[in-house]
């Protein structure tokens, strides 16, 4: 295949399942009130979902950034996949606060293998340094998750409530995203037998006090575009809004 074709088809894989994959952690902006009166939560507990989502994600990176390194992106996130299933479905099963959070706990762990990081690592396995514009491709079509999938959580919370959705988003991760993954992706390739791959060569550092303020304007801009987006439905019906 020629290797504009098949970068174009990777992006593609990638594009779908990484809407797929946080259209579907999103669903609590559409289904929180159907959630506060099923298990008798109050609606920041039910957000909390989403907060241990995006808190927990930044944590468990540097642990799984070991596995990536070993295994390659695309086996690491075929596992997360396979895991976002059982997430999914205790998370419709939840009867109260602990279940609940302990399956979205269960989709921190899938996510960190199979999100927007994983997907940029797998993308500069293929492409090294000349990924810069596939992975800047890759967060616009990211970008319309919400949109997409605002809407039809609620037409499924609508068919069968969001225990049914849940259900739904499990069976996307398993005959969905897992298949894209397993036949779309090519694996990591490996250095001939007998020949040592050239050292990469190395790169200017960033200054310290550069990198801090990149990560804090990042960090502060996540709070802001994440924490709306999951509760931006619920602010509009709001009394009074």
């Amino acid at each position: 295949m020629h290797p504009n074709r098949a970068s174009l088809r990777v992006l593609i894989i990638l594009a779908v399942a990484q809407i797929i994959g946080w259209g579907s952690v999103g669903l609590t902006a559409v289904v929180a009130p159907q959630v506060v009166a099923d298990l008798g939560m109050d609606v920041p507990s039910v957000f909390a979902g989403n907060a241990i989502l995006y808190a927990t994600m930044g944590v468990s990176a540097p642990i799984l950034g070991r596995a990536f390194v070993r295994y390659g992106a695309r086996t690491v996130m075929m596992a997360g996949r396979a895991l976002a299933g059982p997430g999914f479905v205790g998370l419709a099963l939840a009867n109260g606060p602990v279940s609940y959070c302990a399956a979205w706990i269960v989709l921190v762990v899938a996510g960190s293998a199979t999100l927007t990081n994983a997907a940029n690592i797998l993308l500069n396995e293929i492409a090294g340094p000349g990924a810069r514009r596939a992975i800047a491709a890759l967060m616009l079509a990211t970008g319309l998750s919400s949109s997409l999938f605002w809407p039809t959580t609620a037409f499924l919370t609508g068919l069968g409530g969001w225990r049914g959705t849940c259900f739904v988003y499990a069976a996307a991760m398993w005959f969905v995203c897992l298949p894209l993954y397993r036949w779309g992706l090519p694996p990591r390739a490996e250095p001939a037998a007998g020949i040592e791959p050239l050292p990469a060569a190395p790169e200017p550092q960033p200054r310290t006090s550069t990198f801090w303020l990149i990560a804090c304007g990042i960090t502060l801009n996540a709070f802001v575009t994440f924490g709306l987006s999951a509760t931006l439905i619920e602010l509009l019906v709001a009394p009074g809004a």
